[in-house]
């Protein structure tokens, strides 16, 4: 375990320390929220005489707009409060859960920067606590599906491109998180200790137990649209989609991450060119590709908790969900 914690970490290092030099030494943020380049015409020059120096320079800066690999905590403190409704389930289980309704909290600093004319670059950093019951909701559920309620919390970031026009934002955004579940199946009987009342097979039965009262590891994805009517208050509303391991298969997990890293990296790279000849389509192009990226990613993983690789089939979790957000 303590072998896996320092592997995790200094992949994790290796990953952030190259795109957090690049940005303090090669650009930095004004106070007045506009985007400002620490270099010269002059420097710029002499880097374009050395050709591949200059073309170096404009994949790194692609590459640090990628938030994926630059979790930190700056801008403006932010609460944000949501609810909506999760249909839980596992793909192969012949038996469906109950849905349930959804209260979550966010704590997190969020930051607007300008960079084209109306154009700003968002950023938000969070860490999260949230519950699903059904005393949250007033979904008229089959009585023989199970039920449940499920405690989370966890740490992640949302990022897009936002159209600001003054004090007010629309902001089509994209959100990754690593996020630990705990489900416990309610009702009058046990699924697990009696699997026949609800018509569970002994492999269905065994499968649940994996994730009965455990607190199991995660990910999630999220898109939506927040609206901003004055920067203290902002509205939002958006569909997550998350994923919970019955177990964590270390290297696996590593590997999938990877795939999908490279991805939204390549992602970002093509949106950095949009933003450059049609800084309007930017938002946009930005919010399709990258959740059109994370649902297809999410689909794969509902069989394969690790796609590509050979895993078990995780839980999910599908929520819609709608929500207020305090700047401060």
């Amino acid at each position: 375990m303590i072998k896996k914690i320092l592997l995790l970490t200094f992949f994790t290092a290796a990953i952030l320390s190259p795109s957090l030099f690049a940005q303090e030494k090669d650009s930095t943020y004004s106070s007045d929220t506009t985007y400002t380049s620490s270099s010269s015409n002059e420097d710029d020059d002499s880097e374009c005489d050395s050709g591949w120096t200059s073309d170096w320079g404009d994949w790194s800066n692609k590459w640090n707009d990628h938030r994926w690999h630059s979790f930190s905590f700056h801008g403006k403190p932010t609460l944000e409060a949501t609810y909506g409704v999760s249909k839980i389930g596992i793909k192969s289980l012949g038996k469906s859960f109950a849905n349930t309704g959804a209260a979550e909290i966010k704590v997190s600093y969020s930051s607007l920067h300008k960079r084209v004319d109306y154009i700003s670059q968002y950023q938000n950093n969070f860490a999260f606590l949230s519950t699903n019951s059904m005393d949250l909701t007033s979904d008229n559920n089959n009585a023989n599906d199970l039920t449940s309620e499920t405690w989370r919390f966890g740490l992640g970031w949302q990022s897009g491109y936002a159209y600001q026009f003054g004090n007010a934002a629309i902001i089509p955004y994209n959100s990754n998180a690593f996020v630990w579940t705990r489900i416990k199946y309610t009702g009058n009987s046990n699924p697990i200790a009696v699997p026949d009342v609800y018509g569970l097979s002994a492999v269905d039965a065994q499968m649940l137990k994996e994730f009965n009262e455990t607190v199991r590891f995660g990910q999630l994805s999220e898109g939506g649209i927040k609206l901003q009517v004055v920067p203290i208050l902002t509205f939002n509303a958006g569909y997550e989609r998350a994923i919970v391991f019955p177990r964590h298969m270390f290297w696996k997990h590593a590997g999938s991450l990877i795939l999908e890293g490279i991805g939204q990296g390549a992602i970002d790279a093509f949106v950095h060119e949009v933003l450059d000849s049609s800084p309007a389509a930017a938002p946009i192009v930005n919010f399709l590709l990258k959740n059109g990226f994370s649902y297809a990613f999410y689909q794969l993983r509902k069989e394969k908790m690790n796609w590509p690789f050979d895993t078990a089939e995780p839980l999910t979790y599908d929520t819609w969900k709608i929500g207020m957000t305090f700047t401060f």
